[in-house]
């Protein structure tokens, strides 16, 4: 938009120049497939997931490979703090993206997330009033962006299902860190049926990372923890 008018801009690969943006990018996808250079490496990103790119991310759009209807928006570093995370409801799924949305533009590069089916919906009519009170930039549109970005979180958080392939071996560590965490607070009633269902994973996935991680079995761990 510019001046509050629609423009659209077509250019080929070629076109588009490499950047470092002074943000953190928010990408949505509408409709379709998107694909981005990032630090030399093609991302593809599919209908309603949404991607978060950090600034210390050398990036481009990769036209050629891309069909889509994309929704863009741009937040400032200092947006994702410790303050602005305590906003978010705590569930030990939501506690693990917290942790991993601090640390973005330290090591990793982006982080992908993707709505539950039942949320996509909603998880787009948010977008869209960000976009749009963006767009207006009528009185109060800063808190109005706000709220609806820290709903934007929450609703990702609470249907988390993935971080970037540069993310896994972080994430397995925090994922562990996270289900101890759980089951030492948690001891007098934790099972492996409810740390699968709080994390969303099957039992014996919780029971190998305990294993991968400690040496024990889920059992005998949990007889050490108390």
């Amino acid at each position: 938009y510019i001046n509050g008018n629609p423009v659209k801009i077509q250019l080929e690969d070629d076109e588009v120049s490499l950047y470092y943006s002074n943000y953190i990018e928010c990408r949505y996808v509408v409709t379709g497939h998107f694909e981005m250079e990032i630090d030399g490496e093609i991302a593809g990103f599919n209908e309603n997931e949404v991607c978060f790119i950090t600034s210390s991310a050398l990036h481009r759009e990769h036209l050629a490979g891309s069909e889509c209807v994309l929704i863009n928006f741009s937040i400032n570093k200092s947006f994702f703090t410790e303050r602005f995370l305590s906003s978010i409801e705590l569930s030990p799924v939501q506690k693990l993206l917290r942790t991993n949305l601090l640390h973005i533009g330290q090591k990793e590069k982006y982080l992908c997330l993707k709505p539950d089916k039942a949320d996509a919906e909603s998880l787009k009519q948010d977008i869209f009033t960000i976009l749009n009170e963006g767009r207006q930039q009528k009185v109060g549109y800063q808190d109005i962006c706000r709220g609806y970005i820290i709903r934007l979180i929450d609703t990702l958080s609470a249907s988390y299902r993935r971080f970037s392939k540069s993310e896994t071996t972080k994430y397995k560590d925090t994922l562990f860190q996270s289900v101890a965490e759980y089951m030492e607070e948690n001891l007098s009633k934790v099972t492996l049926n409810s740390l699968a269902a709080a994390f969303h994973y099957q039992p014996n996935f919780i029971g190998n990372l305990i294993k991968q991680y400690t040496g024990l079995t889920y059992s005998n761990y949990l007889v050490s923890l108390r």
